[in-house]
């Protein structure tokens, strides 16, 4: 009888800890997603990153910005984004300062999201997916930060050599 009991008690404590929910947990897990699409998006920012294709790319990326949540934090950054993939396309340094700006941005927030998914909902199945969709967006964005420095770095190198 009594493992019966134990039994029913531990799976009512699993139950509750699958149905977690807060208001900043809940918000965490909503900008999980932003976070991975706009990091995965910032891939193909870094990778195309001159001309009209990648003004019209990083403008794109913009209007996703602005059009994909109601968040006032993100509205400034997709302001900037479209004004960066504007000017861009007439200074390559700004078209870099932009991505460079938008790349670190999804970072930080990336990473602010993360910290709290270390403090809530622990071990839920949307911690773990929520947590999971941060950190590829977090790595994109990453790796997108540093592909672009190395684009700019042999650039320069190989501008200067000639």
């Amino acid at each position: 009888m009594e493992t019966i009991g134990a039994s029913l008690s531990a799976a009512k404590s699993t139950t509750s800890a699958t149905h977690y929910s807060s208001q900043t947990f809940n918000s965490a897990v909503a900008a999980s997603w932003f976070i991975r699409t706009i990091g995965i998006a910032s891939m193909f920012c870094a990778v195309i990153s001159g001309g009209m294709i990648g003004a019209a790319l990083l403008i794109g990326v913009g209007v996703y910005i602005l059009r994909s949540t109601e968040v006032s934090p993100h509205k400034p950054l997709g302001v900037m984004t479209i004004a960066g993939g504007i000017l861009g396309a007439l200074s390559p340094v700004l078209a870099i300062l932009s991505r460079v700006v938008l790349f670190v941005a999804i970072i930080v927030y990336g990473v602010n999201i993360l910290g709290v998914f270390s403090k809530e909902g622990i071990n839920t199945s949307t911690w773990k997916e929520g947590r999971m969709r941060v950190r590829v967006g977090v790595a994109a964005a990453a790796l997108s930060l540093i592909l672009l420095v190395v684009t700019v770095l042999l650039t320069s190198y190989f501008l200067a050599a000639i």
